[in-house]
């Protein structure tokens, strides 16, 4: 995501604190993923009057300008643009991210970082905020929000499965193709040992 402009969003009104998992909002928030790359966007929020690095102003609106959330990993937040935004860089729940060369221009809080493992914070600018850097520790890390008693991931655990799932799958077209292309080296191959054509193990005993 490289280029891109987001100012005065939430027209709506929709609450952003004080609502626990339901407060999701935020002008852009990626979940679950890898390699993501937030690059050289901005976003602007200097036309809505409110200085929201004022303690009042903060307290009413929480939204964040770009919010990796729950596994997200080896993905960077760069080069991007923040103006008068309540958070501007949240980083939740994610694992081995870069966030570097951003200029936050007045937040609430300029980059939130909350159990997250292996995060690079380099060469930022933030600037008129309430707060410029907020660390959070907790038990959650490694990209998993919560464990079972033995110390796994459930997400993780069923994307592991639906990730060897889909290999099988892939590997069983794969075979499909080469068997219907019987001029392919390969599918003679396995036609033969599958016992459907001369030289087969099959028509060999």
């Amino acid at each position: 995501m490289e280029g891109n402009l987001w100012r005065n969003n939430n027209t709506s009104g929709f609450i952003t604190k004080d609502c626990g998992a339901y407060c999701t909002l935020a002008d852009t928030k990626i979940t679950h993923s890898k390699n993501i790359r937030f690059a050289n966007n901005t976003v602007d929020y200097s036309a809505t009057g409110v200085d929201i690095s004022d303690p009042t102003a903060y307290d009413q609106n929480r939204g964040a300008g770009i919010w990796f959330d729950e596994g997200v990993m080896d993905s960077e937040i760069v080069g991007n643009y923040f103006v008068n935004v309540p958070v501007a860089i949240f980083n939740e729940v994610s694992s081995n991210n870069l966030i570097a060369s951003n200029i936050v221009a007045g937040a609430g809080v300029g980059i939130h970082i909350s159990g997250s493992n292996d995060t690079r914070v380099w060469n930022n600018t933030v600037s008129h905020a309430l707060t410029s850097l907020w660390i959070q520790e907790d038990t959650r890390s490694d990209g998993c929000n919560a464990r079972n008693a033995q110390g796994v991931c459930p997400g993780a655990e069923v994307e592991r499965r639906a990730r060897n799932e889909l290999g099988h799958h892939q590997h069983h077209r794969h075979e499909q193709h080469l068997l219907l292309r019987a001029d392919h080296p390969q599918a003679r191959r396995r036609v033969a040992l599958l016992g459907h054509g001369p030289g087969s193990r099959r028509g060999q005993r």
